[in-house]
């Protein structure tokens, strides 16, 4: 069975609740943004093929895809509520491989935090450290990506194929 979500999702206050998806033997169609307006908590989807049109932000909760992933856009997956540098965040797993509908032409962006974060930007609440990045499979082995750039606190990855730079 595949599961298609047509449109975008947001929580109902932000980094409020899960979202877990688990396809069975269909792929997961993530066809809008998910937590844009209002960052969701932790996203988790299960071992199937999943196919990401939009861009992904939690309110420093973890985002983990345990099989492949084709990036149908450009991608930026953020778990630090949509900011860039100094700030606590969640981790990001892919524990399988993740590959360009179109070689070469979309970019993934991963942003756990990055440049580390000092104790005091935790405001009180939460794991004032930066996520840790964690990619287990080749990417861009059947489809190059255009770009990958990585930021986050620990980073490990695997084979990375791509037309264009790399940052980390």
């Amino acid at each position: 069975v595949e599961i298609d979500f047509n449109s975008t999702i947001d929580s109902n206050s932000p980094g409020n609740g899960w979202l877990t998806a688990q396809s069975g033997s269909g792929a997961t169609n993530f066809k809008g943004d998910i937590g844009n307006t209002t960052p969701i908590g932790n996203l988790l989807v299960f071992p199937n093929q999943t196919n990401l049109y939009g861009n992904i932000t939690t309110a420093d909760g973890n985002v983990e895809f345990d099989g492949p992933v084709t990036l149908e856009k450009n991608v930026t997956i953020n778990t630090s509520n949509g900011q860039a540098f100094n700030v606590p965040a969640g981790n990001i797993k892919f524990e399988s491989t993740i590959d360009a509908a179109v070689e070469g032409v979309q970019s993934l962006t991963l942003e756990a935090g990055g440049e580390g974060c000092i104790e005091s930007c935790g405001g009180g609440y939460g794991d004032p450290s930066p996520g840790t990045v964690t990619l287990m499979g080749a990417i861009g082995g059947q489809n190059a990506l255009n770009t990958l750039l990585i930021r986050g606190g620990d980073i490990s990855l695997a084979n990375v194929t791509t037309t264009g730079s790399q940052y980390y």
